[in-house]
């Protein structure tokens, strides 16, 4: 079973995916601002990087947030922040153990690295 603070992360991510989703759409300010405060508390519920950081799924979690943060960023073209939300999404995966991982989820790291990280440029995925 699930940590209780996970489960409670998961379902602001998916309120901030919906909040994301419609301010795209819309072209809706407010939206976007709401996804930006939920992403950002869903990163603080899962825990990751505390004492009690529960699993890998909340790594994965707090990445896609991270991930979806710097879209948003950029939707404003606040570059700076953008690359703040990834240099912090990039220290996640890299920190990230493989030690314990099947091949499945070393792929699934692997694939998050290659596509949504940046190398010499700026690069994120659209909303997780």
């Amino acid at each position: 079973s699930q940590p209780i603070s996970f489960l409670c992360s998961l379902v602001l991510f998916n309120m901030a995916l919906l909040h994301h989703a419609l301010g795209l759409q819309h072209e809706s300010a407010s939206s976007l601002e709401n996804a930006e405060q939920l992403y950002e508390r869903c990163v603080l519920i899962a825990g990751v990087g505390k004492a009690n950081a529960h699993s890998d799924k909340a790594e994965f979690t707090v990445a896609c947030a991270r991930n979806n943060m710097a879209q948003i960023a950029l939707e404003y073209g606040n570059v700076k922040v953008a690359r703040q939300y990834l240099k912090q999404l990039g220290t996640i995966c890299r920190c990230h153990s493989f030690a314990n991982c099947n091949v499945s989820q070393k792929n699934e790291w692997i694939s998050i690295l290659s596509n949504v990280l940046l190398e010499d440029g700026l690069n994120t995925a659209r909303a997780a």
